[in-house]
Formats: C-alpha cells, sequence, structure tokens
C-alpha cells in the first residue's frame, strides 16, 4: 500500500514550513494565490486528499461532466465521448451534468459545490485551478484526455505514444526519408506523447538518408496547434520534408490550407498523416491518411473508472490507454527517389 501523504511530507518535498502548507491548504490568511495553488497543486500530485468539505454520505445518482465551453465546438472528438460518456451512465441508472465552463474563470460547476453530484469527470484542457477546487469536495475524479498526467486521479488517455510511432513507421515503411513533425509539444500532453513515439520511431531507424523536420515549439492559438510561420519557411526550403506527421487532424487541416496557397499538391509533392481520425479528416481531399481514436471507447472507460471509485473510494488510480490503429487513405504516396 502506498504511504500515506501527509503535511510534513509536503512541507519537505516543496521546501516550506508545515504551518505554510497547513494555512494554503485550510485556504486561511497570509499566503499569496500563487504560493496556495502551488502548494495545493503539489499536494494533489502527490495523492494528498484537501479535506476541506465533509463528504455527503448519501448518493445522488448523478455525475457532473465538466469540459471547456471551445472544446463543444469540436462535435468529431469530444462530442462523441460525451454521448458515449451519457449512453454508458445512463445504462447504470446515473444522470449526468454537463458543465462547460471558461478556463478564464475559476468558478466551479454548482452540481460541484452544492455536492450534487457523486462523481466529477473532466474533459481535456480544463484549468487546474478549477481542477483544484473540485478536489476538495472529497468526490471522485477522472481526468479524460487531460494536460496534468502527473495528478492522482484516474485518468483515460489514447495510446498516443503508440499511434504516433505507427505512424512513423507507415511513412518509412512508404519509402520516406525526410519526415517532418508538425505540432506544439506545448500545446497538450497527447502532443507530448506524440513526439514522443515520432522521435523514438525515427531515432531507431535512423541512418545517413534518414532526415527529420520539427515544428514543436510554439503554437499559435487553441485552433492552430502550432507555428505556422515556423511552418511555411520549412517548407519553402530547397530540401523539405517529403513526408509530414501531423500532431491532430485539425492540424492536418490547416497544413492541408497552407500547402495548397503554396502550390505543394498532396500527395504528389507531399505525403501528409494525421491523428484522430475525425470525420472533416475524410472529407478532405485528398482524404486524410490517420490515426484512429475510439472516442466511444474513451467515454466508456470513464464512466466506469467513475463508478469503480464511486463503490470504492479506497481504489489506487489507474491510467488507462486506448489503443489505436492507421485508417489508410489517399493523403500518403510510395516515395521512391528520395
Amino acid at each position: 500500500m502506498a504511504k500515506d501523504i501527509t503535511m510534513e511530507i509536503i512541507a519537505k518535498e516543496l521546501g516550506v514550513s508545515k504551518s505554510l502548507v497547513s494555512r494554503a491548504l485550510s485556504d486561511s490568511y497570509g499566503v499569496s494565490d500563487k504560493t496556495r495553488n502551488e502548494i495545493k497543486l503539489a499536494a494533489i500530485r502527490m495523492g494528498y486528499v484537501i479535506k476541506t468539505q465533509k463528504r455527503k454520505s448519501e448518493r445522488t445518482d448523478n455525475i457532473t461532466v465538466v469540459v471547456e465551453k471551445r472544446a463543444l465546438e469540436d462535435a468529431d472528438f469530444w462530442v462523441k465521448i460525451i454521448n458515449a460518456l451519457h449512453s454508458r451512465l445512463n445504462n447504470k441508472g446515473k444522470s449526468m451534468f454537463l458543465s462547460s465552463i471558461d478556463n478564464n474563470e475559476d468558478d466551479i460547476p454548482i452540481s460541484i459545490s452544492q455536492m450534487k453530484s457523486d462523481g466529477i469527470i473532466v474533459l481535456g484542457r480544463v484549468s487546474v485551478n478549477i481542477i483544484i477546487s473540485s478536489n476538495k469536495f472529497l468526490k471522485p475524479i477522472v481526468l479524460v484526455d487531460s494536460m496534468y498526467e502527473d495528478l492522482k486521479y484516474d485518468q483515460v488517455m489514447a495510446n498516443n505514444y503508440r499511434g504516433a510511432y505507427n505512424a512513423c513507421e507507415y511513412l518509412l515503411k512508404h519509402g520516406h526519408k525526410r519526415i517532418g513533425f508538425v505540432g506544439s509539444e506545448n500545446y497538450a500532453v497527447s502532443f507530448k506523447e506524440r513526439i514522443r513515439g515520432f522521435t523514438t520511431c525515427m531515432n531507431e531507424n535512423a541512418n545517413e538518408s534518414i532526415e527529420v523536420f520539427m515544428v514543436s515549439e510554439q503554437y499559435d492559438d487553441y485552433y492552430i496547434p502550432f507555428n505556422r510561420n515556423h511552418f511555411i519557411q520549412m517548407m519553402k526550403n530547397k530540401k523539405r520534408p517529403t513526408a509530414l506527421f501531423c500532431a491532430n487532424d485539425i492540424t492536418a487541416i490547416e497544413v492541408y490550407s497552407i500547402l495548397k496557397e503554396m502550390g505543394i499538391k498532396i500527395p504528389k509533392d507531399i505525403s501528409i498523416i494525421g491523428f484522430d481520425n475525425i470525420t472533416k479528416s475524410e472529407w478532405l481531399n485528398p482524404p486524410l491518411t490517420t490515426v484512429h481514436i475510439s472516442k466511444t471507447a474513451m467515454g466508456q472507460k470513464a464512466a466506469d473508472l467513475i463508478m469503480e471509485k464511486i463503490d470504492n473510494p479506497a481504489k489506487e488510480s489507474e491510467t488507462i490507454l486506448i489503443g489505436t490503429h492507421i485508417i489508410s487513405r489517399e493523403s500518403v504516396r510510395s516515395y521512391e527517389n528520395n
């Protein structure tokens, strides 16, 4: 059994006094918001339960699902997960509160603050401040495709590393030796894992003829998860990639648009593979080869995990990786002369 985390252990880990930790965790005087949040986040990461509310003993048969408002614009990804969650929870006799939040505000959903839920499922890029605030109500929390892989909660993720490794391998098997990655590592944990899978595959196949191109540092905004200027400069070079692995299909769609403006044809001049298999990937010209994730499986597994945690709060947290596979379409062709 894991060692119980105490305030003394947290204080030692952070190099601060126990009294400061105590005041931060109890929202007492004399602690700045920045320090309070840093201590609370560290406590959650270490597995400490912030006990500022009494657990409501009676069941409500409700689950709160928290998602950022902008994510609901992506019906091809998050809405499919939400639909799968709703169906699974309904089959288990649970109702679902869907709470869309603005990450610029720290107000938590009323269904959480008024103790009207048995558990909380957090989808995607939700502010850590909201997760910290929700934690103190002592309800089970499950994270789905989270930005915070080091928090000690049950988590559901796609197997981003293996999916990216397979995508890179797919391009290599099609004869490509100059291969680029497009997508910022700062955008999401899933992107970091996809970069890791890509670079591992390229390193394992490295030789004097293999060349790697990376557009993976900063990103323009929520809707463009890479740096367009950096990408355009890379594609203006005479010796540019013959194939690109885009960190998700949204990135690939933007890449298609840029390449069209530059007069670079897909797949004649360059091959493209994406990730997520959203519906729009089939509508592109040419249709996009991509890595498929089962959004239904992600939603179902998240529902199963929250129910297991409600029934057994002492259960050790776990991370579930949902498998992926490649959907071959027309955006990748074999290349024999690079």
